[in-house]
């Protein structure tokens, strides 16, 4: 009966290690794909970085710095990029490009764009101000403008969309 039972372990223990060995071989298989895909990843992030750097926005050194000793002027500054707590935004005045409600607020007491885009700066998520002149208010969008959205002459408006 001992000999039975012995036989019995033994050939339990080989199928546990054969099984053992098959999930192994599994694992091993696991982390080749895993270092590949984190190396197919890394590879990515490098090409990305590559494409933002090179792409059609302006760079970070193109991106002026304003201050409230250097405000945002409209129609003089139009068109143009400035830099606003590291976030690039480009300017557009006696306007706005349409296609996006103001979801993230419309705010009174702002005397400026440059204001606006201060308070839109605070948010993780805005990525468009606009500054209503004779209202005196600051609408902020999360929605950034499509490509092709046309631009609203919209006297007393000015607007500031984040290009990154």
């Amino acid at each position: 009966m001992l000999d039975t039972k012995s036989k019995t372990c033994s050939r339990e223990k080989g199928d546990l290690e054969t099984k053992i060995d098959a999930l192994n071989k599994q694992i091993q298989e696991q982390q080749t794909t895993l270092t590949a895909c984190e190396a197919g990843s890394q590879s990515l992030n490098t090409q990305l970085a590559a494409c933002k750097a090179s792409s059609s926005s302006p760079s970070s050194s193109a991106c002026q710095t304003r201050s409230s000793s250097n405000p945002i002027t409209c129609p003089g500054d139009d068109a143009k990029a400035f830099n606003a707590g590291g976030r690039c935004y480009r300017i557009v005045c006696n306007g706005f490009a349409g296609g996006a409600p103001n979801d993230l607020g419309s705010l009174a007491g702002y005397h400026s764009l440059q204001q606006c885009v201060e308070r839109c700066n605070q948010i993780s998520n805005c990525a468009h101000a606009v500054f209503y002149t004779p209202a005196k208010a600051c609408g902020l969008r999360s929605t950034r403008v499509r490509p092709g959205l046309p631009i609203y002459a919209t006297a007393g408006a000015q607007s500031a969309e984040r290009i990154y």
